[in-house]
């Protein structure tokens, strides 16, 4: 079974990466993103650590992981997973969310990483397929909005700030080149038809 990535970003105050994909045998080492990162399971069950603990998302679920926290992923078992994940600037969630919410400095935080919200899922697809059918960069955005204002209702908090512990220059320099060398890694095998 062939493993497929699609990636792509959109402009909702700030940038937003798109990315499609189905894994059979793929796993993802531990990482972080300087973005939230938020996904839908469209096949399969993933497992993956984050926040001391192991979580295991189905379809249904929404994924729901914080900018900067450790996490990794991988299929539950042989049948691998598929999910459509967003990575999201803070700056959207700011732009979306009234300032009484936020208080102007607080910090998002989503206080789950598996979502069972029907309502939340439907909103999330419904964006995800204008962006794929190629509507209107309005109705696009609308969608994106809506389904992102409900998160922020249904699974967020703000946090006042906090005492920077942002890791040190060279340790995000490290990160960023160790995975600028997976990615070309992934893309050389996938191009000459090797596995993982």
């Amino acid at each position: 079974m062939k493993e497929q990535t699609r990636c792509s970003t959109i402009d909702i105050a700030g940038r937003i990466e798109v990315l499609h994909a189905r894994y059979f045998d793929h796993a993802f080492a531990p990482h972080w993103h300087d973005e939230f990162a938020i996904g839908l399971i469209d096949a399969g069950v993933e497992q993956f650590e984050y926040g001391g603990a192991v979580h295991r998302a189905s379809p249904g679920d929404v994924v729901l992981l914080n900018a900067g926290q450790v996490h990794t992923g991988q299929g539950f078992d042989e049948r691998g997973f598929g999910f459509r994940m967003l990575y999201v600037p803070e700056s959207t969630f700011r732009e979306i969310a009234p300032p009484s919410r936020h208080g102007g400095s607080g910090s998002l935080h989503f206080r789950t990483a598996v979502l069972n919200n029907v309502h939340a899922r439907i909103c999330l697809l419904a964006a995800h397929r204008s962006f794929d059918h190629g509507a209107t960069v309005l109705e696009v955005e609308s969608r994106f909005v809506n389904a992102f204002a409900y998160l922020l209702t249904v699974a967020s908090s703000w946090r006042a700030p906090t005492t920077s512990t942002a890791a040190p220059p060279t340790l995000v320099e490290a990160r960023d080149y160790l995975m600028s060398i997976s990615s070309a890694m992934s893309l050389s095998q996938s191009l000459l038809g090797l596995p993982d």
